[in-house]
């Protein structure tokens, strides 16, 4: 997980705050798709959505098919191959009845029964009202109107749950409203506004349900609340915006209002990694689902606990902490100016690793300092802490500057005595 480090400033302490996600694959086929036929593997999945149940329906889009796995991630069904040109986008309406999917080459919508049999479609190429270049997104309200990200056409169509179109807006450009090949977009079932990520654009733009931009965040980037061609979106049941950050291979969650929460992942094929990651959809729980795209995998992310740790110095704080951090961890750094008076300086890190594992944290003192003890508020040592969901573990680390007292004699007006 990536994750801004907060630093609280104090006149004795800094604290460091770091709240992790944690990562597991439920899927255990990574590898490339024999294919249409082999019902075991994935070939290049862009996108993915999760009903009430925790099953898991996946765009299987390289091989032009939908497949649908159980909550523990065992293959259930796939539908008939071929049955759309590179499906992307993914969604059910609000009573769990209708699987809807973008045919993106195809430039149309199908609509699927959850055993995935087709049922009809609508939509042709083409920059009409209606019509589609390669659609990418789709969500529903919860009144049952489908939200189209129409990518190659910089707009957003809104239909009826029979296909008639509402309501269109947006075109190229870089203002608000605007967009550069739009791909996903979430509609929060509670308020009606629709989050759309404006790929080219690097950003995520917020609109109320009849099209009225509302709000715009993020920026091109590798840094907490940048992007690199977003593509997914959701919504979970908090409000929280969980956006797929593909060309940074890792995923960022915001609040309503744009404010960023936390993020995790990083580039590989590993446990808590990812490559190109596509889409997200989120569950009951909150748990995210993520569309690893080119490790040929989706994953099931659970929020967890936070780790603060406090760094409490004796008597005035200079130079760099360094955390040396297991259980999925890599290194953050504090660090602590001294002016005359103690002065404290935020920095930022990253840290990933799953719920329940055992976590260290152990600090490398520049030279001069040495560690007096540590405590953890949950009565574990630094070098062993679990995480539960939603669990906040504080640890402090005191630590003294080492070095030599220097003594000045001021003698007013002289002192005959020795001074010791």
């Amino acid at each position: 997980m990536r994750r801004a480090l907060v630093v609280a400033t104090s006149a004795l302490a800094a604290t460091l705050l770091v709240v992790p996600a944690t990562a597991h694959a439920v899927s255990p086929y990574v590898h490339e798709s024999g294919g249409p036929n082999d019902p075991r593997t994935l070939n290049n999945p862009q996108g993915l959505v999760v009903d009430a149940a925790r099953n898991v329906y996946t765009a299987d889009t390289n091989n032009n098919r939908l497949m649908k796995w159980s909550s523990g991630g065992v293959f259930v069904i796939a539908s008939d191959p071929n049955v759309a040109n590179r499906p992307t986008g993914m969604t059910l309406d609000s009573g769990a009845a209708k699987l809807y999917a973008t045919d993106r080459f195809g430039n149309s919508v199908k609509v699927f029964a959850t055993n995935l049999a087709l049922q009809g479609q609508w939509g042709s190429a083409g920059s009409g009202p209606g019509q589609f270049s390669q659609p990418w997104g789709i969500d529903v309200d919860s009144a049952g109107n489908v939200y189209v990200a129409d990518s190659g056409n910089n707009r957003v169509q809104k239909f009826d749950s029979s296909g008639a179109l509402l309501a269109q807006w947006g075109t190229g450009g870089t203002g608000p409203g605007q967009f550069n090949e739009p791909r996903g977009i979430a509609v929060d079932s509670v308020t009606g506004s629709v989050y759309v990520t404006d790929s080219g654009n690097n950003r995520i733009q917020k609109f109320d349900s009849a099209g009225l931009f509302v709000a715009a965040f993020g920026s091109a980037g590798s840094g907490d609340a940048q992007f690199s061609g977003p593509s997914g979106v959701a919504v979970d049941g908090s409000g929280a915006v969980i956006v797929a950050d593909t060309g940074n291979d890792r995923v960022q969650r915001f609040t309503s209002a744009g404010a960023f929460l936390d993020g995790f992942g990083q580039s590989g094929s590993g446990t808590w990694q990812m490559q190109d990651p596509y889409d997200v959809a989120v569950d009951a729980t909150n748990a995210i689902y993520v569309a690893d795209t080119l490790n040929n995998r989706y994953e099931r992310w659970i929020v967890g606990g936070t780790v603060r740790v406090t760094i409490d110095t004796q008597p005035n704080a200079t130079g760099s902490f360094l955390f040396n951090a297991g259980g999925g961890l890599t290194p953050s750094s504090i660090s602590l100016d001294d002016d005359g008076e103690t002065v404290f300086r935020p920095s930022t890190g990253t840290f990933a690793g799953p719920v329940g594992n055992g976590y260290s944290v152990t600090p490398n003192f520049p030279a001069g300092w040495e560690a007096l003890g540590t405590t953890c508020s949950d009565g574990s040592s630094s070098s062993n802490i679990s995480l539960s969901a939603g669990e906040v573990v504080d640890c402090t680390f005191v630590t003294r500057r080492l070095g030599t007292i220097r003594v000045i004699q001021d003698t007013q007006p002289d002192d005959p005595q020795p001074f010791s």
